[in-house]
């Protein structure tokens, strides 16, 4: 289980992200469906996990709208089963 704050550049990309909510949803469910409890078990694997979830969301938005604009994303809630 994981939950997620994304910091945008700006207005239109927060709404972009708001409005494309779902897809992202998706995105980030596959790429944390593909990790292995091993993987992401240190504070490394944490923050690559953290890195490749940053660069998913960008590149769904950029396919999306055009533009990109998330500029950090964060863990508030990382649970490994």
């Amino acid at each position: 289980k994981a939950e997620i704050s994304v910091r945008v550049a700006d207005g239109a990309t927060a709404t972009a992200v708001q409005h494309h909510m779902p897809l992202l949803r998706n995105g980030l469910v596959m790429l944390f469906s593909q990790q292995s409890e091993e993987a992401v078990g240190s504070p490394e694997g944490k923050e690559s996990l953290r890195q490749q979830a940053l660069t998913a969301i960008n590149q769904l938005i950029h396919e999306e709208t055009g533009q990109g604009g998330v500029v950090d994303l964060f863990f508030n809630n990382l649970i490994l089963q």
